[in-house]
């Protein structure tokens, strides 16, 4: 081979008559640029099914993100009620991801004013009540902050299209345990209490430790005469469809939780 033709051949590795490149846009079988082949779709296959159907020809997928808000069936009794009832809908086309935190409520909590004079022109002193300010020690009423909502969770039951999930019975009986795990030993804990020692509220606002003072929060109204709540998440690790994938377990693997949905229309 004469050095002309090894130059030629370097510069086009096609030869003369085409480059590479368009060999493989001709290409008449489609070995070289195989098309993607979708993997068979389950009428209940929770994990990555919105994903899957993005991927298709159709042009089906997710068109866009929403958070929606669905409250109690009872709101006027909640203080009262000894079981609060939701009752979630998807449409048609639509999927629903829950999440370990997407469950909250809102306190608003008081306490009788120690100084209450009726008729003391001074209105703090006149009030029968004054909002909790925990935070300043008045009075010292905390929550656990690996626990918050939950600590006022017994227990949770979840039934898909009336079907219950029994699944969840095995974490129910010990709830607040599980949750408090969950939340403490994995790869990226929040602040927690983890000695009897670190249970001390500051002598100020400002002196006290991020765990304890993420447990005084739900109790710190900030004014004495606030008529604000403070809303707080109901961790329901352990509770499907809330949760999939315990978080000790996904810091071990280090395998994240699989994006798991409810398909259209369950109930």
């Amino acid at each position: 081979m004469d050095r002309a033709m090894e130059q030629e051949l370097k510069k086009n590795p096609a030869g003369p008559e085409g480059s590479a490149k368009k060999l493989v846009n001709k290409d008449p079988t489609g070995l070289l640029a195989p098309k993607k082949i979708l993997r068979p779709l389950s009428g209940f296959n929770l994990a990555g099914r919105p994903g899957l159907l993005k991927e298709e020809e159709d042009g089906r997928g997710i068109k866009s993100l929403t958070k929606k808000v669905v409250r109690p069936l009872s709101n006027s009794t909640l203080n009262t009620d000894s079981e609060w009832t939701f009752v979630i809908n998807s449409n048609k086309n639509e999927f629903i991801r829950f999440f370990a935190n997407s469950m909250t409520c809102s306190l608003y909590s008081t306490h009788v004013n120690a100084d209450h004079d009726a008729a003391s022109a001074d209105l703090k002193i006149k009030a029968a009540k004054h909002a909790t300010r925990a935070l300043s020690g008045d009075p010292t009423i905390f929550l656990d902050p690996s626990l918050m909502g939950t600590s006022f969770v017994k227990s949770v039951r979840v039934s898909v299209n009336g079907v219950p999930v029994q699944s969840n019975n095995l974490v129910d009986p010990h709830l607040a345990q599980y949750v408090r795990c969950a939340r403490i030993f994995n790869k990226n804990p929040e602040p927690y209490l983890a000695t009897e020692s670190k249970v001390a509220v500051g002598a100020t606002r400002d002196k006290n430790s991020v765990a304890m003072k993420a447990g005084l929060q739900p109790f710190d109204h900030v004014l004495w005469n606030s008529t604000s709540n403070v809303r707080i998440p109901i961790f329901l690790d352990g509770i499907w469809p809330f949760d999939h994938r315990c978080r000790t377990v996904e810091s071990i693997d280090l395998e994240p939780e699989p994006p798991c949905t409810c398909p259209p229309i369950p109930e």
